[in-house]
């Protein structure tokens, strides 16, 4: 039995058939590197990326979930283009560029830190630190004395001690 090869674009027949909203669900779900892949299918399924701005949902998604890419985002003064309309953007490639910038930084931020190649700042607490919470403004350390202290993140200094919690 002869087997004939036959292909079929899904992307570009879901998108005749009037159901963009599907298209951008499937290409929503791919990673960044399947994304990538798939822009270079052909010219639609890369003019339907950038149309849709897959690249900016991705990017969203990311700083929605995972704190270290919120974290990047704020710092490096990245989080302004996610609210950005798109009449305001700079050029279509532009999220996937960034996206792209984003990826590398975390995976150096990543490869140093299972290398080693970090700061530690020691802090003197008078105890044994049990237990660490940290947000954007304060270090919560839970002591070996029953003790609760509250400090600056940025300044590193003591702003409350609570005594006699186990």
């Amino acid at each position: 039995v002869e087997m004939s090869e036959q292909t079929f674009d899904m992307i570009t027949e879901l998108l005749g058939a009037g159901v963009p909203h599907i298209v951008e669900q499937i290409l929503q779900s791919l990673d960044e590197k399947s994304l990538a892949m798939s822009e270079q299918v052909s010219s639609i399924w890369r003019d339907v990326v950038e149309d849709l701005q897959i690249w900016k949902h991705v990017i969203k998604h990311k700083t929605a979930s995972s704190p270290l890419w919120r974290g990047l985002f704020k710092r490096r003064g990245w989080n302004k283009y996610l609210d950005m309309p798109p009449a305001e953007q700079i050029s279509r490639q532009f999220y996937r560029q960034l996206c792209h910038s984003a990826c590398k930084d975390i995976h150096s931020l990543e490869a140093n830190w299972t290398r080693g190649h970090y700061t530690l700042t020691r802090v003197e607490t008078g105890s044994v630190v049990h237990c660490l919470q940290c947000d954007r403004i304060k270090i919560v350390t839970g002591h070996n004395d029953s003790t609760i202290k509250v400090w600056d993140r940025s300044t590193l200094q003591l702003l409350q001690l609570l005594k006699g919690h186990k």
